[in-house]
């Protein structure tokens, strides 16, 4: 399809606005794919599955950008260390008492 300058278009229809509003969109910035990885094995495999697709498309040509969602924020459990050390007023510094 030929490109066209609107403001030289004189035989639009009565039902569009004598100006048009024209808005240039960079395909670059619309996401072409999405993908989702899932499966019944433990999170940490998924997610090392899921950087390690994510580091390989983004070295594809032409990706510009990859978001990353549904990522579960790192978290550390600390679990039993008032019975394991014996005391309350541990500093977590010494959280490695066994």
């Amino acid at each position: 399809m030929p490109l066209v300058d609107v403001g030289r278009v004189t035989d639009l229809p009565p039902q569009i606005p004598k100006n048009p509003l024209v808005t240039e969109i960079e395909a670059s910035v619309l996401p072409i794919i999405e993908v989702g990885v899932t499966g019944e094995i433990p999170y940490k495999e998924l997610r090392r599955i899921s950087t390690q697709l994510e580091n390989d498309l983004d070295q594809v040509p032409g990706v510009a950008k990859i978001d990353r969602i549904g990522y579960r924020n790192r978290e550390i459990l600390l679990t039993n260390i008032v019975s394991r050390c014996g005391t309350q007023s541990m500093p977590l510094s010494s959280a490695t008492c066994g």
